[in-house]
Parts: C-alpha cells; structure tokens; sequence
C-alpha cells in the first residue's frame, strides 16, 4: 500500500479538513514505530536501524512512496488514519472505536511477524 492510497482510503471513509502533511507525519509516525518494535529488532526483515531503506515520506512523493507492512496487513494504516481523524475531531466514541480496531489488526500484524522472524541475538552476557 502506498502512502497516497492509505489516505485517500480514509478519506473515503471519513470526511475530513486535515492538512495532508499532517496525515503524512501520522503515518510517518506509524512507520517509524513498527520499524522501532518489529522490523530493527527481527532478524530477516531487511532493516537495520544503521542502514535501513526505509526514509520518513515526504508530501513530494507520497504518491509512489510504499508503506512498511505488507499488502495482507495494511488496512491497519487506514484504521490509523482514521482513528487519528476521530482524535482530531473530538469524536470520542468513533476514536474509541477505531483505536480497537487498529489495536486488533496491529496485533495481528505483530503476531504473524514474530511467528515468521526470529528475534536478533542479544548480547552474550557472562557472570
């Protein structure tokens, strides 16, 4: 998913005023945190913290830019994009609601990432 295709897929769904560079620094948030708790910390992801191919998305070209999590899992950024939507607004039950949704499909992500890549080795402690 793209990262003009997640927003104009929550802007479908919910009509809103919010600035695109704000929607962009949201999902640029989203990206940066999964890279932070998932991708840096697995083995085989194809990311490393020191020499990641991942760079913030930028207004320029948000059009072509690729989000981080794959295709089976990225409705979890329109969710987001929603439940931020909600916040900004002040719609409490909607943000409510789209945060467990959000919640559900991120952990879901999270769960087939840890089944399917193993954790970097830590450092070999001795006592």
């Amino acid at each position: 998913m793209t990262v003009k295709s997640a927003i104009e897929a929550a802007d479908r769904l919910l009509a809103n005023e919010i600035s695109l560079e704000d929607k962009i620094r949201w999902l640029n948030a989203l990206d940066h945190q999964i890279a932070e708790e998932l991708l840096y910390t697995h083995e085989g992801s194809g990311y490393d913290p020191k020499d990641s191919p991942w760079t913030p998305h930028t207004e320029n070209g948000y059009a072509a830019e690729d989000l981080l999590v794959s295709d089976y899992y990225a409705d979890l950024y329109v969710d987001y994009l929603l439940m931020q939507y909600s916040l900004y607004q002040r719609e409490t039950e909607a943000y409510n609601a789209e945060a467990a949704a959000y919640q559900a499909k991120y952990a879901a992500y999270a769960m087939w990432f840890n089944r399917t890549h193993m954790p970097k080795a830590g450092p070999n402690l001795m006592f």
